[in-house]
């Protein structure tokens, strides 16, 4: 084999590879890309459903402990402080647990007539 034939060779196998991946990248760009795209989308919308049903779930399963603890929390508040005490640190405990609940269920209620 002369050096001209091993040449052509070479220069005809990185033709047809060159070739190869032209056409490759073509096929992906027109066809791959746009289906594997879409399936990823599809994919992000169940995951997206999945983890919203999981997250509704544990709070509907939690709410009842929740709700528990909290009238605990105000039967020993009502037994440890004054009257005077008890209203104002109410009010404040109220209202947060109201902000909280509100953020944490993504409501949010206008309350008549303070501003707030």
């Amino acid at each position: 084999m002369n050096s001209e034939t091993f040449t052509l060779v070479i220069v005809t196998a990185l033709a047809t590879s060159i070739c190869t991946l032209v056409l490759g990248y073509i096929v992906y760009q027109l066809f791959v890309r746009k289906r594997m795209e879409h399936r990823m989308m599809e994919m992000a919308d169940i995951v997206q459903d999945r983890v919203k049903r999981g997250a509704i779930e544990a709070g509907e399963d939690l709410m009842p402990q929740f709700r528990e603890k909290v009238t605990e929390g105000f039967k020993q508040a009502l037994r440890e402080w004054s009257t005077s005490d008890f209203r104002t640190k109410a009010r404040t405990g109220m209202s947060m647990v109201e902000e909280s609940l509100n953020t944490l269920l993504g409501t949010s209620r206008n309350r008549g007539g303070d501003g707030s």
